[in-house]
C-alpha cells in the first residue's frame, strides 16, 4: 500500500492578495483535491478557503470550508479529465446543492450525496459550508460493491444514520485526525476503504445482501469475511 500524502492550505484574501486572486488559487486547489471544475465565488468581497487533504491508495479525503461558491463541472472538463471517480459529500455546517443527471442533492448536516465525475455537475453552497469530500476510484468501487454504474444513487441525499452512519463518520472522522495519526490510521485501514465505501453504497440503495467478495487482494486477505459484508440498513 501507499503511503498517505498530507497537505493543508488556507488561502484569504487581503491587501496583498485581491479576493480574485485567492479565488483562482482556490480553484486551482479544488481540481487538484476533487476534481477539474470551474470554480465562481457566490458573494464579492473577502474571500476565505481552507482544504486539508490524504491521498492514499487512488483515494482522496479532504475536509473543506470556503466562502459561497459556485462549482461547474462541464462535459468538455469530463472530456478531458484522466480517471474516474465516486466523489462523496458529507455535509458538517451548512448547505450544499448539487445538480447532476437531472436530479438535484440538497445536502445537509446528517446526510451524504454520491456523484459520478464521469458526468457533468452543478454544485451551490452556502456561506462556510463545512465539509467532508472523498474521491474514491471508480471501478474499484463498482467492483467491491457489486453494482452497476447505472445502479450508483448519484445526486440523492441520504440520512446517514445507522449502519451508514458508521461509514460516512469513519471518513469523517480520518479527514479530521491530524497528519501523524492520518498516517497510522491509514496504515491500519486504507486497504479496506473500497470495501467500506462499496458498504456505503449498498446501504444508500437499500441494499441488505453483501458486497460480493473480491478474491486475490490485499483487502480480502487481511479482513474476515464478515467484515466485509454490508450491515443490515437501519
Amino acid at each position: 500500500m501507499d503511503h498517505a500524502v498530507f497537505g493543508a492550505v488556507e488561502i484569504s484574501s487581503s491587501s496583498t492578495l485581491s479576493p480574485r486572486q485567492a479565488f483562482e488559487q482556490w480553484e486551482a486547489l479544488m481540481s487538484d483535491a476533487v476534481a477539474p471544475t470551474a470554480i465562481e465565488p457566490l458573494r464579492t468581497g473577502h474571500w476565505h478557503g481552507r482544504v486539508v487533504s490524504t491521498h492514499f491508495d487512488g483515494f482522496s479525503v479532504s475536509r473543506m470550508q470556503a466562502s459561497a461558491q459556485r462549482a461547474t463541472r462541464t462535459s468538455k472538463m469530463v472530456a478531458r479529465t484522466t480517471g474516474e471517480f465516486l466523489l462523496v459529500n458529507i455535509v458538517l455546517k451548512g448547505t450544499n446543492w448539487t445538480e447532476q443527471g437531472g436530479r438535484t442533492a440538497e445536502t445537509t448536516p446528517g446526510t451524504v450525496a454520491f456523484f459520478d465525475s464521469g458526468l457533468p455537475l452543478e454544485s451551490r453552497t452556502t456561506d462556510n459550508c463545512l465539509s467532508t469530500l472523498v474521491r474514491a476510484p471508480m471501478q474499484m468501487v463498482l467492483e467491491h460493491s457489486g453494482l452497476t454504474r447505472a445502479q450508483l444513487p448519484t445526486a440523492t441525499a441520504v440520512p446517514a444514520t445507522g449502519a451508514l452512519g458508521v461509514v460516512t463518520g469513519f471518513f469523517r472522522n480520518l479527514a479530521e485526525l491530524p497528519s501523524d495519526d492520518i498516517a497510522r490510521a491509514v496504515t491500519v485501514f486504507g486497504s479496506d476503504a473500497a470495501g467500506m465505501m462499496a458498504s456505503a453504497l449498498l446501504l444508500s440503495t437499500g441494499e441488505s445482501a453483501p458486497a460480493p467478495p473480491i478474491p486475490s487482494t490485499p483487502a480480502s486477505r487481511c479482513w474476515p469475511s464478515s467484515a466485509r459484508t454490508s450491515p443490515t440498513r437501519t
